[in-house]
């Protein structure tokens, strides 16, 4: 299991949104992908039937690892346009996507060929305040 389905399994139970959503197993193209309440437009609905409605999934790439989120009813800012899995984690989760992040740069697949950038981890704390003139 690579760490972005880790990590994807960890978020699978709180994407279930409101009251009675579900998040459900999709079948794109062969791969397994998942359909459910889009966590950014679902608050702003009305009805509570338009609440739960699955108009979000993660779909996953054929080519590698990874998957891209992308919202149908694209009513919030977050959710215009479709986003890569670590950019969608930064967004719904700051804390979770910040591990996630280091747990990639700790096993070497961040930077120049992947879709992370490499975290610049700072030698002592007082380096901060160096590079920033305080």
């Amino acid at each position: 299991m690579t760490i972005t389905e880790q990590y994807l399994q960890k978020i699978l139970p709180i994407l279930s949104g409101a009251e009675g959503g579900r998040v459900e197993p999709k079948n794109f193209k062969g791969l397994q992908g998942y359909g459910f309440p889009c966590p950014f437009c679902s608050v702003l609905q009305k009805r509570e039937s338009k609440r739960k409605e699955r108009c979000a999934a993660l779909m996953p790439h054929s080519q590698s690892f990874s998957y891209t989120f992308h919202c149908c009813r694209k009513q919030s800012p977050d959710c215009l346009q479709s986003l890569s899995f670590p950019n969608f984690l930064k967004r719904y989760n700051p804390a979770l996507f910040r591990q996630y992040h280091l747990d990639r740069e700790q096993n070497g697949t961040t930077g120049k060929g992947h879709n992370l950038k490499r975290l610049r981890l700072l030698e002592s704390p007082t380096d901060f305040f160096v590079r920033e003139g305080i």
